[in-house]
């Protein structure tokens, strides 16, 4: 939770004896723990000498999403024609979802920090469900496998942090989506492709963006 709400700061180092200390537990839970958090990319295996709060440059995150929105606006237009209505019922169900998280977010008062950062998980999740869709329609594992390698490099709290900072970046974000959709369902395979790179490269300089403003602090 602290490294999610950024108590812990990028690049701190975690040793499990003072984990352990402080929580009132074995080593045994808190080696679970860490394992967990390398898993979902919050932080990095030293080894014996503990663990480490990945730490995620903004020029590492520029390239990861310029990257990204080559292959992911390829991604839709390989799709655009071929949704099924499994893909549009499932593109539908992540944007409401999205919006949903959103409103609760921005309904709940400064204290709800549990409440707060469930609505937060929530807006991500559905963002990712929405990119994979688009991934799966696409019908090309290797550029599916790809983009998920990439997408593991970022940490996933970045988009918490600024979902957090602008509330205006989830509706842009949704009404990005309905336009990409859009497009896909007419099909104009090239705008959709144009649409959704131009909406991952934005991604991809709020985040690095963020990165910046905590650096300068």
């Amino acid at each position: 939770m602290e490294i999610i709400t950024g108590q812990i700061p990028l690049g701190t180092r975690l040793r499990q004896e003072d984990l352990a200390a402080r929580f009132g537990v074995s080593r045994t839970p808190i080696r679970e723990a860490l394992r967990q958090l390398q898993a979902i990319g919050l932080v990095e295996q030293l080894g014996h000498r503990g663990a480490l709060v990945r730490s995620f440059s903004p020029d590492e995150c520029r390239n990861i999403f310029l990257v990204r929105a080559e292959l992911e606006g390829l991604a839709a237009e390989r799709a655009s024609g071929h949704l099924t209505a499994y893909d549009s019922s499932d593109l539908a169900a992540a944007q409401a979802l999205l919006v949903h998280g959103h409103e609760r977010h921005a309904s709940l008062p400064p204290e709800a920090e549990n409440e707060r950062l469930i609505a937060l998980e929530q807006c991500s999740q559905a963002n990712e469900l929405f990119h994979n869709v688009i991934l799966a329609a696409a019908n090309c594992m290797p550029l599916r496998d790809t983009v998920q390698q990439l997408a593991n490099k970022v940490p996933r709290t970045l988009a918490w942090h600024t979902f957090a900072d602008d509330p205006g970046i989830v509706p842009k974000s949704a009404a990005d989506h309905d336009r990409i959709v859009e497009a896909m369902a007419k099909p104009d395979p090239k705008r959709a492709r144009r649409l959704l790179q131009a909406h991952v490269l934005d991604t991809g300089e709020t985040l690095a963006r963020w990165l910046e403003r905590q650096a300068a602090r």
